[in-house]
């Protein structure tokens, strides 16, 4: 999104971040048997942030984040952890990817880019 804006000559800063896994009580809804009451359990207390940890990488990107960077938590397969930069799938350099998905935006907001 970043390359195609600035394409256009639009001055709009495009900035990533990703939160990480984080319990926040919607795992319990619907329902949830005793044994996948416990799974959540576990797996909050082992492999998942709280909330306001995971929403310090956000934090992190719409306050010093800089075009082209990504934020997210650095642990273990970046599903906790402190905050800070994280390598973003190769998938997002990939310009037939950004070309469809900015397809798929301008469609959504009703817009035209010359570039596409």
């Amino acid at each position: 999104m970043g390359r195609q804006f600035e394409s256009e000559g639009l001055d709009i800063n495009v900035l990533a971040a990703h939160p990480g896994v984080s319990i926040t009580g919607i795992q319990h809804k619907g329902n949830p048997t005793l044994i996948q009451r416990v799974a959540i359990w576990v797996f909050g207390k082992v492999l998942a942030a709280t909330p306001e940890q995971a929403a310090k990488p956000l934090y992190m990107a719409s306050t010093i984040g800089c075009m082209g960077e990504f934020y997210g938590p650095t642990g273990f397969k970046e599903m906790k952890g402190e905050a800070g930069l994280v390598q973003p799938d190769l998938r997002t350099f990939d310009e037939e990817v950004g070309a469809n998905l900015m397809s798929q935006v301008a469609a959504f907001l009703d817009i035209e880019l010359e570039h596409l």
